[in-house]
């Protein structure tokens, strides 16, 4: 018999993707615990301080160091903690969340930029700090909600962009409920990383139309200086779609966007 918290268990390891010898662009997507070790560790080893920010669960995307709005500059609205779908103990986000349930483009895969609209922009222009390397940040993590639970048609994915034209596919969902990696709950940690300069704005959103999606948390950031990017070694994860298919034959309720 299939022990699916034992399984559950073994997927709950950081997966940490390395583009090409001598590139500079690394993605974490993980549980909210490993994703969080991983990339901690990877900042650190990578000389940079990592900057933590809980969102509030009111008010609007405005913070100290930086301000989430749409990509089209319309104002944002933090909401209240998010309990994880099927998540057992059951698990919240650590802070306020924003909405971005997928809208536009043709979605599902087939269309990458073309839902960008319905996620988040995040605005570091202002942020320089003392003793930094500059204005902008070249590392940034956080909590992402409910998705994996429906809409694939064939898959659903999670992109980030430094420059909102080069797209980062953070994770892809091709079966119900495969990436349920928090607790055995639909939440995973995504971060990713790029030391060929400093940003000032990054994008996040997800192209499964009709699924439920939110963002947030605790946003953690940093600056990394060019080149010096220090990836940390990872064991690979166990087949997403073995977990999958059986917690699909459990007879789950996929949840969809209202």
């Amino acid at each position: 018999m299939l022990n699916i918290k034992a399984l559950a268990v073994g997927l709950a390891v950081a997966a940490v993707s390395a583009a090409p010898a001598g590139a500079t662009v690394f993605q974490v997507f993980s549980d909210f615990d490993g994703g969080l070790t991983t990339f901690t560790n990877m900042v650190n080893a990578s000389g940079g301080t990592m900057v933590s920010d809980v969102l509030p669960t009111s008010g609007s995307g405005v913070r100290t160091d930086y301000t989430i709005t749409r990509p089209n500059n319309a104002a944002v609205s933090l909401n209240g903690l998010y309990t994880l779908s099927n998540s057992s103990p059951t698990r919240t986000t650590s802070g306020g969340v924003i909405t971005i349930n997928p809208a536009g483009g043709l979605g599902n895969g087939r269309d990458p930029i073309g839902s960008i609209n319905s996620g988040i922009k995040f605005d570091f222009s202002s942020y320089a700090p003392l003793g930094g390397i500059g204005t902008g940040i070249n590392a940034l993590a956080f909590e992402v909600g409910d998705w994996g639970t429906c809409c694939k048609n064939p898959v659903s994915n999670i992109y980030m962009s430094f420059d909102g034209t080069s797209v980062i596919t953070l994770g892809s969902s091709t079966a119900t409920n495969n990436v349920f990696l928090t607790n055995n709950g639909a939440g995973v940690f995504v971060a990713a990383f790029n030391d060929t300069q400093l940003y000032t704005q990054v994008y996040f959103w997800g192209d499964g139309l009709g699924e439920v999606l939110v963002a947030g948390g605790t946003v953690r950031y940093a600056q990394i200086a060019q080149g010096q990017l220090v990836p940390v070694e990872t064991p690979e994860p166990l087949s997403l779609a073995l977990l999958g298919t059986a917690l699909a034959g459990l007879g789950l309720v996929r949840r969809r966007a209202a």
